[in-house]
Protein backbone atom coordinates (compact mmCIF):
# COMPACT_ATOMS: atom_id res chain seq x y z
CA UNK A 1 0.00 0.00 0.00
CA UNK A 2 2.86 2.41 0.73
CA UNK A 3 4.06 2.03 -2.89
CA UNK A 4 0.62 3.05 -4.09
CA UNK A 5 0.64 6.16 -1.88
CA UNK A 6 4.17 7.05 -3.06
CA UNK A 7 3.05 6.75 -6.68
CA UNK A 8 0.13 9.09 -5.96
CA UNK A 9 2.50 11.60 -4.40
CA UNK A 10 4.77 11.49 -7.47
CA UNK A 11 1.92 11.82 -9.96
CA UNK A 12 1.73 15.01 -12.00
CA UNK A 13 -0.89 16.22 -14.44
CA UNK A 14 0.27 16.44 -18.02
CA UNK A 15 -1.20 19.27 -20.07
CA UNK A 16 1.02 19.07 -23.13
CA UNK A 17 -1.57 17.27 -25.21
CA UNK A 18 -1.35 16.55 -28.92
CA UNK A 19 -3.66 15.07 -31.52
CA UNK A 20 -1.30 12.13 -31.98
CA UNK A 21 -1.76 8.95 -29.95
CA UNK A 22 0.55 5.94 -29.69
CA UNK A 23 -2.56 3.88 -28.94
CA UNK A 24 -5.29 3.26 -31.51
CA UNK A 25 -8.79 4.65 -31.03
CA UNK A 26 -10.35 1.20 -30.72
CA UNK A 27 -7.90 0.24 -27.98
CA UNK A 28 -8.73 3.44 -26.11
CA UNK A 29 -12.46 2.74 -26.38
CA UNK A 30 -11.98 -0.88 -25.29
CA UNK A 31 -9.93 0.20 -22.27
CA UNK A 32 -12.58 2.74 -21.23
CA UNK A 33 -15.28 0.08 -21.64
CA UNK A 34 -13.31 -2.41 -19.53
CA UNK A 35 -12.59 0.13 -16.79
CA UNK A 36 -16.21 1.29 -16.73
CA UNK A 37 -17.43 -2.28 -16.22
CA UNK A 38 -14.73 -3.33 -13.73
CA UNK A 39 -14.63 -0.29 -11.44
CA UNK A 40 -16.34 -1.04 -8.11
CA UNK A 41 -19.77 0.43 -7.46
CA UNK A 42 -22.23 0.35 -4.59
CA UNK A 43 -24.05 -2.98 -4.52
CA UNK A 44 -22.39 -3.80 -7.88
CA UNK A 45 -24.98 -1.56 -9.56
CA UNK A 46 -22.46 -0.28 -12.15
CA UNK A 47 -24.18 3.03 -12.87
CA UNK A 48 -21.08 4.44 -14.60
CA UNK A 49 -21.35 5.60 -18.18
CA UNK A 50 -18.69 7.03 -20.46
CA UNK A 51 -18.57 8.81 -23.79
CA UNK A 52 -15.37 8.76 -25.84
CA UNK A 53 -14.91 11.48 -28.45
CA UNK A 54 -12.32 11.73 -31.22
CA UNK A 55 -11.81 14.02 -34.22
CA UNK A 56 -14.60 16.44 -35.11
CA UNK A 57 -16.79 15.33 -32.18
CA UNK A 58 -13.94 16.11 -29.78
CA UNK A 59 -13.43 19.57 -31.30
CA UNK A 60 -17.17 20.25 -31.24
CA UNK A 61 -17.32 19.47 -27.52
CA UNK A 62 -14.50 21.88 -26.67
CA UNK A 63 -16.03 24.59 -28.89
CA UNK A 64 -19.28 24.22 -26.96
CA UNK A 65 -17.35 24.47 -23.68
CA UNK A 66 -15.57 27.58 -24.89
CA UNK A 67 -18.78 29.26 -26.12
CA UNK A 68 -20.59 28.44 -22.88
CA UNK A 69 -17.80 29.72 -20.63
CA UNK A 70 -17.45 32.86 -22.75
CA UNK A 71 -20.99 33.75 -21.67
CA UNK A 72 -20.10 33.20 -18.00
CA UNK A 73 -16.64 34.79 -17.80
CA UNK A 74 -17.33 38.44 -18.56
CA UNK A 75 -13.81 39.79 -18.00
CA UNK A 76 -11.82 39.54 -21.25
CA UNK A 77 -8.50 39.20 -19.42
CA UNK A 78 -9.81 36.37 -17.23
CA UNK A 79 -11.29 34.62 -20.25
CA UNK A 80 -7.88 34.53 -21.96
CA UNK A 81 -6.60 32.15 -19.27
CA UNK A 82 -9.78 30.09 -19.49
CA UNK A 83 -9.55 29.93 -23.27
CA UNK A 84 -5.90 28.88 -23.10
CA UNK A 85 -6.76 25.96 -20.79
CA UNK A 86 -9.68 24.91 -23.03
CA UNK A 87 -7.45 25.08 -26.10
CA UNK A 88 -4.89 22.89 -24.34
CA UNK A 89 -7.52 20.22 -23.69
CA UNK A 90 -8.99 20.59 -27.20
CA UNK A 91 -5.53 19.88 -28.65
CA UNK A 92 -5.68 16.33 -27.29
CA UNK A 93 -6.37 13.26 -29.37
CA UNK A 94 -9.73 12.76 -27.72
CA UNK A 95 -11.86 13.24 -24.64
CA UNK A 96 -13.42 10.75 -22.24
CA UNK A 97 -16.52 12.00 -20.41
CA UNK A 98 -17.62 9.98 -17.39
Amino acid sequence: MSNFIEELKARRSQYVLTSESPVGDQEIVKTVEDVTVQVPSAFNSQPQRAVVLFGDANQKLWNIVKETLRKVVSDDEAFKATEAKINAFAAGHGTVLF
